[in-house]
């Protein structure tokens, strides 16, 4: 039930409610660890007017993985700017 509270909450909100409770929310972990069991991985694009993530499955290579957004994009593939972000 926590976790749904959770899920439900403003994100701004979520802190300080795991706090009052003194609890740490396991979601992350939970997204994290189902993500690794089925070999996925997740990566982000980013433009002017949105940011947009995408499921991969774990061994792609670039064009592979260019290919998730669209086919054109793994046939035409050239490069890809990798940045590596932890929150």
């Amino acid at each position: 039930q926590v976790e749904q509270a959770i899920l439900d909450m403003p994100e701004d909100d979520v802190d300080m409610y795991c706090s009052e409770l003194g609890i740490t929310s396991v979601l992350p972990k939970i997204i994290k660890t189902s993500f690794s069991m089925v070999h996925l991985h997740y990566f982000f694009t980013a433009g002017p007017d949105e940011v947009r993530g995408w499921c991969i499955r774990k061994g792609y290579k670039a064009p592979q993985a260019a290919g998730t957004i669209h086919t054109d994009f793994e046939r035409g593939f050239i490069c890809a700017e990798v940045m590596s972000f932890e929150a």
